[in-house]
């Protein structure tokens, strides 16, 4: 009895070529054989697993139910085939990482002259979106990603806590005559998150009522939400991952007596590179996570 591991993946590979383009000669053309060496595999594939793949009138084909099912399924498994073996022949200098737009550009492009500093034979590719929690594509070597309080479960690595706090300008927070919790309402609360989750767990955190707060500007981003607050529009929620630079420089204070409250956590996710620069580049992010008593600490 024959098996399906006995299959010849070539054959498998012509017939999803000669589905796409619709026709023996012009898959031929597209593979670098001729039209009769495609014909045998099609004809190969078709004795392996007694069934026809294609309807033959005249010089058309067309693809039968079989054929079909069996050129979308293999179609996807040639796919991830490719993906897997072009990620291993990347070049070994040459780390891909998946992360959110803010940490990208708040934390981790900030310090990448550091990582770069011990291995300058590096090339980083980066692939940002608005996306705090995401699954990792087939060329990705690193991502980071970010669950929500309470939402810990999935794949990867616990990289650190985000522990947040509002920052407001000085000038704002001058002005407004805060003076502690009670004047809370008085600071204009910038909004960053969907239906303001992290405003809500903050309040709660505090011991007091999301209706104390008074919300202002919405941003998609935090890091527009932290320049909104530079400008004087209102405190945001922010981790010193996000702020960090602007509380050093003076141009934003945390919210007097307040301290920092987890919000989340990250994670890394790995693809299948995980030795040589791709594993000295993750240690080199949990350093850097350490370094911030973790992103937000």
């Amino acid at each position: 009895m024959l098996k399906p591991s006995d299959t010849s993946l070539n054959a498998v590979r012509v017939f999803t070529v000669v589905a796409r383009r619709g026709s023996l000669a012009k898959a031929a053309i597209e593979l670098g054989v001729t039209p009769s060496a495609v014909s045998h595999q099609i004809r190969k594939l078709e004795d392996r697993i007694e069934t026809p793949l294609f309807h033959r009138t005249g010089n058309t084909i067309e693809l039968t139910d079989a054929g079909r099912m069996l050129n979308e399924e293999s179609t996807a498994a040639i796919a991830l085939i490719d993906n897997a073996v072009a990620s291993l022949m990347r070049d070994a200098n040459e780390i891909a990482v998946q992360v959110s737009t803010t940490l990208a550009v708040t934390w981790l492009i900030p310090g990448l002259e550091r990582f770069k500093r011990r291995y300058p034979q590096a090339r980083i590719s980066f692939e940002t979106s608005n996306r705090a929690d995401f699954r990792l594509g087939q060329m990705t070597d690193v991502g980071i990603v970010y669950r929500r309080a309470g939402h810990y479960e999935g794949p990867g690595i616990y990289l650190a806590p985000d522990n947040c706090r509002p920052v407001v300008s000085p000038t704002l927070l001058k002005k407004s005559g805060y003076q502690g919790l009670d004047d809370i309402g008085r600071i204009p609360a910038l909004k960053s998150t969907e239906d303001n989750w992290d405003w809500r767990l903050w309040a709660q955190a505090q011991n007091i009522s999301e209706f104390d707060l008074t919300y202002s500007d919405r941003f998609d981003l935090d890091d527009a939400a932290v320049r909104a607050a530079v400008a004087g529009l209102g405190m945001a929620m922010s981790p010193n991952i996000v702020a960090g630079r602007e509380i050093d420089s003076g141009a934003l204070v945390p919210l007097p007596g307040i301290e920092p409250v987890e919000m989340g956590r990250y994670y890394l996710l790995l693809g299948p590179r995980r030795h040589g620069l791709v594993g000295r580049f993750v240690n080199w992010l949990r350093e850097e996570a350490r370094a911030y008593d973790g992103p937000g600490g």
